[in-house]
Parts: structure tokens; C-alpha cells; sequence
């Protein structure tokens, strides 16, 4: 219906994406019609899970509304797929595993960490670039020999390397406990999700 729509729409634009958790949250009934209508999974970008980094960013919105949200969704039976990031501007190490402990402690079903992508033309790169934080030199560093997006700076109290470290410890720290793969295996439809990543 024209709620699907919207949803998809407001899914689509990330600069509503604030407003996405909210017309959720107020929405339980336009929701659950969704789900009717094939909303089953959805990539959310969560980003980062402390205030302040998420306000740096300007998201619009905090992790209590993050957490309203995916409670929500998991209670619906939507599956959700959480995007991370780590690397932002004012990113320590502590703010970084802080993002780390809210990816586990929400319910959703996946999730990817990556360090913050540095792409010309985006603020962040501005930002990076200005400072002297860049590392890459051409386009072939925005990749490791996987052909996977890695982090491009050092920045102030984390360098490339740390960057990775925290995105594999992410990576690894979500996925290996218990409950985690409990979930994978409830959701797992075929023997190719075994393969994805």
C-alpha cells in the first residue's frame, strides 16, 4: 500500500533517515502491513553507538531511538542488518568499542562495521583532506587485495591500521558469541547464506 511505499522512500533518502525510526516508532500498525507486503529485512545505518559521535554527524537522532527501533522491528519479525562505522571525525578507541558493545547489545540479525570511507566530493573527505588525515594516494588504497572498502586516514589518536583493527574486532566480536549464530542459523533460507557475508 502507500504505507510501504513511504517507507521505502524515507528507506531510500538516508538525509530522513531520522525520520525513518520515528514514523516506525509511531507507525507499530502501517509496520506490520509492511511486513505483509514483503518488508523483511532492511539495511539500517545505525553508524555509531555514542551521542555525541552520532551528533558530530548529525544523524538527528540518538541511540535510545536506535534501540526503540530495532526492539521494534525484531518484534514485528523484521530482520535488520545494522551498518557501523568506525573512524569519524572525534573517534577514539573507547568511542569506537562503545559502537561495538550497542551493535551486540541491539536485537538485529547482521551487521557490517567499516572503517568511515573518505570518497572525494563528501565532507568527510573535505574535512580529512584539509587536516592532512588522507593516507590514500589513488584509488587502488580505497580497497584491500580483497577488493573490499577499507578506511583511507589516520586520524588524530587512531591510525589506518587501528581503524581496521576495530572494524575486524567488530566484525568478530559480533558474529562469534552464541546468540549470534543461534540467530544466523534460525534465519539462514539456503545453503548460499552460508557463503555471504
Amino acid at each position: 500500500g502507500a504505507g510501504c511505499f513511504g517507507i521505502r522512500l524515507f528507506l531510500k533518502e538516508r538525509r530522513f533517515l531520522g525520520g525513518v525510526f520515528e514514523l516506525f516508532l509511531r507507525n507499530r500498525v502501517l509496520v506490520a502491513e509492511s511486513f505483509g507486503f514483503g518488508l523483511l529485512e532492511r539495511n539500517v545505518g545505525f553508524e555509531f553507538g555514542n551521542d555525541p559521535m552520532l551528533q558530530r554527524i548529525k544523524k538527528g537522532i540518538g541511540t535510545e531511538k536506535m534501540r526503540e527501533f530495532a526492539e521494534a522491528a525484531s518484534a514485528e519479525g523484521i530482520r535488520i542488518h545494522g551498518c557501523f562505522m568506525v573512524g569519524g571525525p572525534g573517534e577514539t578507541r573507547e568511542t569506537a568499542l562503545q559502537t561495538i558493545r550497542f551493535a551486540q547489545e541491539l536485537p538485529i540479525d547482521t551487521c557490517q562495521f567499516t572503517g568511515v570511507a573518505a570518497y572525494p566530493g563528501t565532507s568527510y573527505y573535505d574535512w580529512a583532506k584539509r587536516n592532512g588525515y588522507v593516507v590514500a594516494k589513488d584509488w587502488s588504497d580505497w580497497v584491500d587485495g580483497d577488493r573490499e572498502q577499507r578506511g583511507v586516514v589516520d586520524i588524530p589518536g587512531l591510525s589506518m591500521r587501528e581503524i581496521q583493527d576495530l572494524v575486524d574486532h567488530g566484525l568478530r566480536s559480533f558474529y562469534l558469541r552464541p546468540k549470534q549464530m543461534k540467530t544466523i542459523a534460525r534465519n539462514m533460507r539456503s545453503l548460499s547464506d552460508v557463503r555471504t557475508k
